[in-house]
């Protein structure tokens, strides 16, 4: 029986190793979506092709040619190579190679103390839902690997010896020169050499540590990865430049990863983000607290007791909580080093045996979760789809726009990439490396014109790209300085209005669409006075767009907006194809956007077109109210009367608008279904919003009122019917109705 367990046990752990490694691999392929991964590559590329450390800023005319940290070159290096001979699978298959070489390390590492195979699939799994959010090309990718080869070589050290220690200085000199982070690496030999001192201490009552191989070892180890921090292009001056970063507060405060997280954040269960990392973090301060306190409880003399606390690990564990409870971006790392202290110092007896099963699968449903909120179209080769101003930077190139250009902090890294050298930029992601706090400061603040008109001369400005979905392009809009020259779903183009930049200006100037127009904007300014007052309104704005599409034909949001306005401004017949041929067109090139289907579905449920509607609906699916009472509606036409009741009333707890035309749609369903009662009060609601008192809304409650043999209201509200139109063929049904 014995036998047949422990048969079970090894298939499962080599199943549970099976799915892991294949979560592994999705995460390895997730798409690139970083800001900070093209000027990474950018950067790699010059430095290869130039042969030479890259230390003067070249990349931004507004800091060009001073000095700064950049100590990512062996990571920009490497992504460089790959890419350029492998593409994007073997940038990918890097990144799976990195991982999988992390987690044999960790694997290694908790080896040395406890085999529990429970405990280390919970956590690898717990490790790998952080890592899912945080599954970024960057240099941090070789950070964890450095982390988890410096732990396997301390801890192989302390408790078999081995002389993989000596590898951590030639490792720390990558390291330095390879992410920010190097200091870990100076911190984790501190730790373990500083839990030697105090054994020894405690033992000798003395500092003669020379005499005790093993704290000379880490100490020669502690002194040369020391040296090694300052064997880099910036020598002694490596960290005064990283104390410089770490204290540029006004910059890195607004950086989302060096937020401090909330202070209930060890407390949050329900946050599913962060519920591995707190699940570890508690189980492993109870675990080191019962083992100190079980050391300190046996019959050993008190020096005895305490030369047996695992030092290293209650340091580590300290120094990590506190650097997670700092900054969002340590609770991967703290995760990783917490995990290998919590294995290691697990009570190895019986009672505990039942949540070593229990955690594992625990902490795979905590990531199955996890994956649930990203949508698949995140994995795969290549970047992430419609996150980058691409056909902006095409609009920027191929038309030559002239000048220096203000740009967003978001894109600043895809713009190096994808302009430099023919342009250099205002600004990117490289805070505070490049841009010290007073300019951060002053990007912050573009919003006070007296600033920006500021930096406009100061720095001058000749136009502006800047993201359409922010408030600036709303006021350079308003602004009869700049002139919008070019927008997307992504990006907007604002030029000075010179008299240099005329001719841009008459090739490719927008008068009448502005770029924040939605579905509302385009029925106001529709309006029937500014159509009075202007009658060629409609034809500028659909030449407008139309001129757009000449430049861009891939412009999804062009098409979208050429729809709206045949659909809402001054619509006539004829324009039914054209709003059918735009919505569709923008959904070949954009076949992912929920709204589209909406909007397409809308047009054809105002056209008594139910079955399509029907399908458009559908398509559009569950996320927003507006989407579920569209679908509810086109059921409720098509006497599909449960399943729209079923919509309609999820479209309640559903997120966005829920207009007024929804009760009265809802309270048909219920009539349909006859429920008479609910009928009559959704009626009331939309009556009381819409102030609709007319011969159908008045029908529609006394049919309601009459099958709930409610007759004197049915007679009251049918007199008010005919009263307003003695014709209306369902007033007079329904008269006949309370003759019999």
């Amino acid at each position: 029986m014995t036998h047949i367990n422990t048969l079970m046990k090894k298939i499962i752990y080599q199943i549970l190793l099976i799915i892991f490694i294949i979560f592994l691999l999705l995460i390895s392929f997730r798409k690139i979506f970083s800001n900070d991964f093209w000027w990474h590559l950018k950067l790699g590329q010059l430095a290869w092709e130039n042969k030479e450390w890259i230390t003067k800023e070249m990349f931004s005319f507004t800091r060009y040619n001073i000095d700064w940290f950049n100590n990512t070159q062996i990571f920009d290096v490497s992504i460089w190579l790959i890419y350029k001979h492998f593409s994007y699978l073997g940038l990918f298959i890097f990144k799976f190679l990195c991982y999988l070489t992390t987690f044999f390390l960790l694997w290694k590492t908790i080896k040395l103390k406890n085999n529990n195979s429970g405990l280390l699939f919970f956590a690898f799994f717990s490790i790998l839902s952080l890592l899912l959010f945080r599954s970024l090309y960057r240099p941090e990718i070789f950070t964890y690997l450095y982390t988890a080869f410096y732990l396997y070589a301390l801890y192989k050290y302390k408790y078999t010896g081995g002389k993989l220690l000596y590898l951590i200085p030639l490792i720390q000199i990558l390291w330095v020169n390879t992410h920010l982070s190097f200091v870990t690496g100076l911190a984790l030999v501190g730790v373990f050499f500083g839990g030697e001192l105090i054994r020894h201490l405690l033992k000798n009552k003395n500092l003669k540590f020379l005499k005790n191989k093993y704290l000379k070892t880490y100490f020669v180890i502690l002194i040369l990865t020391i040296i090694a921090n300052f064997i880099s292009p910036y020598g002694l001056k490596t960290i005064s430049w990283f104390w410089w970063i770490f204290s540029s507060q006004e910059s890195l405060k607004n950086v989302s990863e060096w937020n401090t997280p909330a202070k209930d954040r060890l407390f949050n269960l329900a946050d599913i983000a962060s519920l591995p990392y707190i699940i570890i973090t508690w189980l492993t301060l109870f675990v080191l607290i019962k083992k100190i306190k079980n050391l300190i409880n046996k019959k050993y003399s008190s020096f005895s007791a305490y030369q047996n606390i695992p030092w290293e690990d209650l340091f580590l564990f300290l120094l990590f909580l506190y650097q997670s409870l700092v900054a969002l971006r340590f609770a991967l790392i703290s995760t990783i080093i917490f995990s290998i202290i919590l294995i290691k110092n697990w009570p190895k007896n019986q009672k505990n045996h039942w949540l070593t099963k229990m955690l594992p699968v625990t902490a795979l449903i905590i990531f199955m979760l996890n994956l649930s909120y990203f949508d698949r179209a995140q994995f795969g080769l290549g970047y992430l789809d419609h996150r980058y101003p691409e056909n902006a930077v095409k609009f920027i190139k191929e038309n030559k726009i002239p000048g220096n250009m203000a740009n967003d902090y978001n894109n600043g890294g895809y713009y190096i990439w994808s302009l430099y050298p023919e342009k250099k930029i205002f600004m990117d992601g490289r805070t505070p490396n490049v841009y010290d706090d007073y300019f951060y400061w002053q990007w912050r603040n573009l919003a006070n014109d007296n600033l920006r008109t500021q930096i406009v001369e100061d720095y001058q400005i000749n136009f502006w790209l800047w993201p359409n979905n922010t408030s600036l392009p709303t006021t350079l809009w308003n602004d009869e300085n700049w002139q919008l020259i070019y927008f997307d779903d992504l990006s907007t183009i604002y030029i000075k209005n010179t008299e240099d930049n005329q001719e841009i200006i008459e090739k490719f100037s927008y008068k009448n669409f502005a770029p924040y127009f939605n579905e509302k904007n385009i029925t106001d300014i529709c309006q029937e006075e500014n159509l009075k007052e202007n009658p060629d309104l409609k034809n500028n704005l659909i030449s407008e767009l139309e001129k757009g599409l000449t430049i861009n034909p891939q412009n999804w949001l062009q098409y979208k907006n050429l729809a709206l306005v045949y659909q809402n401004c001054q619509f006539n017949p004829e324009d039914q194809t054209k709003i059918v041929e735009n919505l569709s067109q923008a959904l070949k090139i954009n076949p992912k956007n929920q709204h589209l289907y909406y909007l397409l579905g809308f047009y054809y449920l105002q056209n008594n077109q139910d079955q399509l509607a029907f399908e458009n609906f559908k398509k559009a699916g569950k996320t927003q109210a507006p989407y579920l009472i569209g679908l509810g509606t086109a059921q409720y036409n098509l006497g599909q009367n449960r399943q729209a009741l079923k919509t309609l009333l999820k479209a309640r707890k559903t997120a966005g608008q829920i207009d007024t035309k929804y009760y009265q749609t809802l309270a048909r369903v219920y009539y349909t279904l006859d429920k008479y009662k609910m009928a009559i009060e959704f009626h009331n609601r939309y009556l009381d919003l819409s102030q609709d008192y007319s011969a159908e809304s008045y029908t529609d409650l006394a049919q309601s009122y009459f099958y709930d043999n409610q007759t004197e209201k049915a007679q009251e509200y049918l007199d008010k019917a005919l009263e307003l139109d003695p014709d209306y063929p369902l007033a007079l049904e329904m008269q006949k109705e309370l003759n019999k």
